[in-house]
């Protein structure tokens, strides 16, 4: 099972930085790090890693340390024999990943997990869920998220319908401001329809007591006085 990583840890330590979209994802993100990883496919401290690397934009030493603190087993073993001569300075997150990859994940899952990102779109996931399953399957099909804009633009065409037509001006903006963007809107369309919901009852139940009203008050006339 996955070793859990301590969120109010890495946030006393300065790793997280307090943006609204870390508050949003916080119960998510914590859920995920206790999932349990079996040494089928041990990626999950990866998916971990590049999930909180997003949250809490972490730097690539954390990411690093970050995912390879939750390896056991085989992925442990591997890791201590791999890193021995590396400068860890320099190595870089997505060469990790890459190397992670090649190592536990055969190549028939690579091309159907690469196949499933190159289909991705949000569909009933909230933002938070889209994101994830976004960086989890993205680094399986590199090739298309290899620029800022080609990346901005697989994420907003996969949004729904209402935040993807929001977010079109904003293609060319960091992924990062792409994403909390991506957060706050959705956060309005909830609030908005909370506000109608609440304004429907509050009107329906203004209606059953006019009518109610209106059927006593002949009676109530007619023995007046």
């Amino acid at each position: 099972m996955a070793r859990k990583y301590n969120l109010r840890s890495t946030e006393s330590n300065g790793i997280g930085k307090g943006t609204a979209a870390n508050a949003a994802a916080t119960a998510t993100a914590t859920a995920a790090v206790a999932t349990t990883a079996t040494e089928a496919t041990n990626t999950v401290p990866v998916n971990v890693g590049e999930m909180m690397a997003q949250l809490l934009q972490l730097t690539e030493v954390q990411k690093l340390e970050l995912a390879t603190h939750q390896l056991e087993g085989a992925a442990l073993f591997w890791w201590n024999s791999w890193k021995e001569g590396l400068d860890l300075t320099t190595l870089t997150w997505a060469d990790f990943k890459i190397r992670f990859d090649w190592k536990f994940v055969p190549t028939a899952i690579r091309s159907q997990l690469s196949d499933e990102f190159s289909k991705l779109t949000q569909e009933g996931r909230t933002v938070i869920e889209y994101v994830t399953k976004f960086n989890e399957l993205s680094r399986y099909a590199p090739y298309l998220i290899d620029t800022q804009e080609k990346k901005n633009e697989k994420f907003i065409k996969g949004l729904n319908h209402y935040l993807s037509k929001s977010l079109i001006p904003f293609d060319a903006e960091l992924f990062d401001r792409v994403f909390d963007l991506a957060l706050k809107y959705e956060e309005k369309k909830k609030q908005f329809k909370e506000g109608n919901a609440k304004a429907g009852e509050t009107s329906r139940g203004s209606h059953f007591q006019q009518r109610d009203g209106n059927r006593y008050r002949p009676y109530d006339q007619r023995h007046r006085g």
